[in-house]
């Protein structure tokens, strides 16, 4: 019985509110794809995993689409303490709304992984213009297969929703979807 799984639980309320608020509203339809060959997203953190960032010496995330690239490093002693504070002197209204969700949060034991630091470069992405591609097909190259898999899913294990989430809700909100580029 599908509803014993907390997983299937947490799944289950997540849709029922978005088809709440969305009912009768289009996800999928034909859409004019940015003009772009590709968005290509990437993070790093060294050494990984780790589940404190004392031992971190190393992380970024960044992305290049259109011709543009936006990059936020830390290397050394302290690199966790200062990309969290370029994250935060760079961040808009919307990101600093979903700070919680920012890396290397001890209550998301996850946001540690390189993994979630990845999903979080593409949330960073939609989220630094949402309105520069709503209503679009994001044509997009993630090397990591879990992370490919959970966005065209749209949905993931619990550790990976807390990110996960409000980057479906900013999709669904302007009309934005995914369609992954082969390698």
């Amino acid at each position: 019985d599908a509803m014993r799984f907390k997983s299937f639980q947490c799944d289950a309320r997540f849709w029922g509110k978005a088809l709440q608020k969305y009912d009768g509203e289009t996800l999928i339809v034909d859409r004019p794809c940015i003009n772009s060959d590709y968005i290509s997203t990437d993070a790093c953190i060294e050494p990984h995993p780790r589940s404190s960032h004392v031992e971190i010496t190393e992380v970024g995330i960044g992305y290049f689409i259109d011709g543009e690239y936006m990059s936020i490093h830390a290397a050394g002693p302290q690199a966790v303490d200062r990309f969290l504070k370029q994250l935060r002197d760079h961040a808009n209204k919307l990101q600093w709304q979903h700070r919680s969700n920012f890396p290397f949060n001890k209550k998301i034991p996850a946001s540690f992984y390189i993994a979630y630091l990845e999903l979080f470069c593409i949330w960073w992405l939609l989220s630094t213009d949402p309105q520069r591609f709503a209503q679009k097909l994001l044509p997009i190259y993630i090397d990591n297969s879990n992370n490919l898999s959970w966005l065209v899913k749209e949905t993931a294990p619990i550790p990976y929703l807390a990110i996960l989430r409000p980057m479906h809700e900013l999709m669904m909100l302007h009309r934005i979807r995914f369609v992954t580029v082969p390698c």
